[in-house]
């Protein structure tokens, strides 16, 4: 019994031996890196202080303990929208860690698609005298504030600051926090909060935060808000004390202060904006229910009182549609003016799928793909082409090859399906759009149906009928294919026989039947076959 159990035991200890092996755990200095999917999850197992390191989309970066990455040189983290870039605390470690830390870090740094959460004490992200821009950037379920700026200017786009246990956002000591088409909503303190700092606002949510939705807390503090949504926060939408707040076609509402904009000292202007409150002046502000269609995008109901209700002037204008709506004129909220298309992706497709349902075979179905500008210049498509198994039942129209398409330009591009031949299963392939800025693929789906005939019977035999009599006999016609069956005509090669067909169409899946009387009537004696 003893010669049996030790090959077992040896064989699980050199398992459990492999297993840990095969973590990367890493501390300290970390100067040239590249962290990759091979050696992903990352352990941080000690404070990390970041000179050079490169992590590539889809890497998890797992915290064992309350340790800090303190960033003082160039961090490269750019995940992709299908493989983000994680960071959050190992499964074992149930306190959190300390935050990611960047100090008089390098401007080309970068953070995007990332998720940051399960920060504990510290700003889940802090940033000191370090101006970058972070794109597509999450930061949510931490214990603190979601971000924190000390002497720098940061641009936040398509980014979301949500269910953090403090701010949203701390803007001091001189930052500037710019956020374009940008969420913070459900933080237990305020928004977004500014002491010595200044908050830019575009296109961006600022919702169900448990304080105010912005405080302007100190004075010089500003706060430029333009096409922005201030809503359902559980005190005030907007607190300036001895601030400057400007704001323009936005909509403050919903907020469950008495007063949506409280002004205790400083200045402030409200112009074109749709706010739940008398008495504040400016020019073209209305009153009245935004009439949302829902609380979570705050996209407008098409009978919105805010749709072409903004600034008129010309640099205000709706040029992406969707997401804006009625005519040129701006709508007020997220998705109105110029920098709505921050939304969605610099290249935009509608719809995102083409599917052709059913086309019968030998026929065809054309569909149209509308491609959309909505990056920040000039659109070079370089190629659009179908690709994969099935390609061959799917054709371009046109050639599309070298196009330059301006901001805000459109292209029609129809795609054909042209079943060449039966299938139980759908076809599939691929548009791919090939761009200076990112490639685009589109799924093709196509299904081929024909009709079949069954008929019961599937003969006749006539009894024995005298010449010029006439005996008829029914056959009904049943369809059990999948598309619609159409019967042109009837031909019999003996002139003894006839038919009526009272109907010629019958649906796939159909309970029915055609009833086909046909009519025996011999001239001559004699069998007759036909």
């Amino acid at each position: 019994m003893r010669m049996i159990k030790w090959p077992f035991i040896l064989i699980l200890i050199l398992s459990l031996s492999g297993m840990s092996i095969a973590q990367t755990k890493i501390s300290g200095l970390v100067d040239g890196e590249v962290w990759t999917t091979d050696q992903s999850p990352i352990h941080i197992s000690g404070d990390l202080t970041v000179l050079q390191l490169t992590i590539q989309p889809g890497v998890q970066v797992l915290f064992d303990g309350n340790y800090r990455m303190t960033v003082s040189g160039l961090l490269k983290a750019a995940g992709t929208e299908q493989d983000s870039i994680i960071f959050c605390a190992a499964e074992s470690n149930t306190s959190g860690w300390a935050d990611i830390y960047f100090n008089n870090a390098d401007a080309n740094s970068q953070l995007k698609f990332c998720r940051i959460s399960q920060v504990t004490a510290n700003p889940a992200l802090e940033i000191n005298s370090t101006d970058f821009n972070l794109q597509h950037v999450m930061i949510s379920g931490n214990q603190a504030a979601g971000i924190k700026l000390t002497a720098s200017t940061v641009q936040l786009e398509r980014c979301t600051i949500r269910n953090n246990g403090l701010q949203g956002a701390l803007v001091e000591s001189g930052s500037q926090l710019n956020l374009t088409a940008c969420k913070i909503s459900g933080n237990q303190d305020t928004g977004l909060e500014t002491s010595d700092g200044q908050i830019t606002l575009q296109n961006s949510i600022v919702s169900f935060n448990q304080k105010e939705g912005i405080l302007l807390s100190n004075t010089g503090d500003k706060l430029n808000c333009t096409n922005s949504v201030i809503a359902y926060n559980s005190q005030e939408g907007i607190i300036n004390i001895g601030g400057t707040h400007n704001i323009v076609n936005s909509i403050i509402y919903f907020n469950s202060a008495a007063q949506q904009i409280v002004k205790i000292s400083g200045s402030g202007q409200v112009n074109y904006s749709d706010v739940a409150q008398t008495g504040l002046g400016g020019t073209g502000n209305i009153m009245d229910d935004p009439l949302f269609a829902d609380a979570n995008t705050f996209e407008l109901q098409t009978n919105s009182p805010a749709i072409d209700a903004g600034n008129p002037a010309t640099s205000y204008n709706d040029r992406y549609f969707p997401p804006s709506r009625g005519t040129e004129r701006n709508d007020m909220g997220a998705f109105g003016g110029p920098y709505a298309r921050k939304w969605f992706p610099p290249v935009f497709v509608q719809p995102d799928t083409l599917n052709f349902g059913n086309v019968s075979l030998g026929d065809s179905l054309i569909l149209n793909l509308k491609l959309k500008n909505y990056s920040d210049n000039v659109l070079t498509i370089s190629r659009i082409s179908i690709t994969g198994a099935n390609a061959n039942q799917f054709r371009l129209n046109d050639s599309f090859v070298n196009i330059n398409l301006p901001m805000a330009d459109s292209l029609l591009v129809p795609v054909t399906f042209k079943p060449l031949q039966t299938s139980s299963l759908p076809y599939h392939a691929q548009l791919l759009i090939s761009t200076n800025l990112e490639p685009k693929t589109l799924p093709l789906i196509g299904t081929v149906v024909t009709p079949n005939i069954f008929t019961l019977p599937d003969q006749l035999t006539f009894d024995p009928v005298a010449v010029s009599e006439i005996d008829s006999r029914l056959i009904k016609i049943f369809n059990t294919g999948t598309d619609t069956l159409y019967i042109d005509s009837l031909r019999f090669s003996e002139p003894s026989f006839s038919a009526i067909l009272p109907e010629t169409a019958l649906a796939p899946y159909s309970e029915n039947y055609l009833p086909l009387t046909v009519f025996f009537s011999p001239d001559t004696i004699g069998a007759i076959e036909d």
